[in-house]
């Protein structure tokens, strides 16, 4: 068996890292710590594990040390912003009084 040199795990652990860099897993997280918040004015649990995701990965996002971990970060931050239920946009709109 012929040992790899010293580069070529280099660049086999950088090329994980980069295909894994979007696995945060977050998902079981927020949802089990949703369970425990109280929810307010009617708000769903999605909507509060949800919530709990946004703020989660903006938090990751400024304390990221890496420009690629910091754009994942947004870009997984942006998808949850644009998966919000419509009930939960009117709610922030109104607590918010622009409607």
């Amino acid at each position: 068996m012929k040992l790899a040199s010293g580069s070529a795990i280099r660049s086999r652990r950088a090329a994980y890292r980069q295909r894994h860099i979007g696995s945060i897993g977050l998902a079981q997280w927020s949802t089990r710590t949703a369970q425990l918040v109280p929810p307010i004015a009617r708000q769903s649990l999605d909507d509060v594990a949800r919530e709990l995701r946004i703020h989660a990965l903006g938090d990751l996002m400024c304390a990221a040390k890496t420009r690629a971990f910091r754009v994942r970060c947004w870009q997984l931050m942006r998808a949850e912003i644009m998966a919000r239920a419509d009930s939960q946009i009117k709610r922030m709109e109104r607590e918010q009084g622009l409607m």
